[in-house]
């Protein structure tokens, strides 16, 4: 269970990074990363409603809750490697 968490947390890490390079024609760069991860958010929260619908499968706020951690540590990490 905790190397599939882990592996959620890498997927969105990734996710939020190709969002960002996606949007990093923005005018703002600080809207490119809120959106990067405003953007994973709501993907995960599809996905978890899809979940839902799959007998052998459950949504969780929990999986939401470390998928967007995942794609809010990558902003974090891009927005602090650009300031140093």
């Amino acid at each position: 269970m905790i190397i599939r968490k882990c592996a959620h947390f890498i997927e969105y890490c990734i996710l939020s990074f190709l969002f960002f390079r996606a949007l990093l024609g923005e005018k703002r760069l600080l809207s490119a990363h809120l959106l990067s991860v405003l953007f994973s958010f709501l993907y995960a929260v599809s996905d978890e409603y899809h979940q839902s619908f799959v007998l052998v499968r459950t949504a969780s706020p929990i999986d939401v809750a470390i998928d967007t951690l995942g794609a809010a540590f990558m902003q974090a990490a891009l927005w602090f490697h650009r300031k140093f």
